[in-house]
């Protein structure tokens, strides 16, 4: 009777596992700035950015500032040294795709985005 109940229970807890498993990314943890810096980013070390939102699972929401080291560097939204940075990245990167990514400046953008 003991091993029947202790069956039923490894049994049920390895369901609770598995399903908990497929389930996934539900609970998963996401790498989300926690604070943001006001001091401006220069243009030469970023190579790409994307955008944390609150309503994806982060706490705030920022720019983060990949850059060509790897780094992420986080950003309020509404400043307008960030907008301008933004807007600078995208033309770099427009610029360096209808070149191939041929010029100097461009061969660090290349392993990214």
């Amino acid at each position: 009777m003991a091993s029947s109940i202790t069956s039923v229970c490894i049994s049920t807890f390895l369901i609770f596992c598995c399903f908990r498993a497929a389930q996934g990314d539900i609970n998963m943890a996401k790498d989300c700035c926690l604070r943001v810096s006001d001091k401006p980013i220069p243009l030469h070390v970023v190579r790409t950015y994307m955008s944390q939102k609150v309503g994806d699972g982060c706490d705030i929401s920022a720019i983060i500032f990949i850059t060509k080291g790897e780094l992420r560097l986080c950003a309020p939204t509404g400043l307008a040294w960030v907008k301008d940075l933004k807007i600078k990245v995208d033309s770099r990167w427009a610029m360096c795709r209808t070149k191939n990514f041929k010029p100097k400046r461009c061969h660090s953008l290349r392993r990214g985005k």
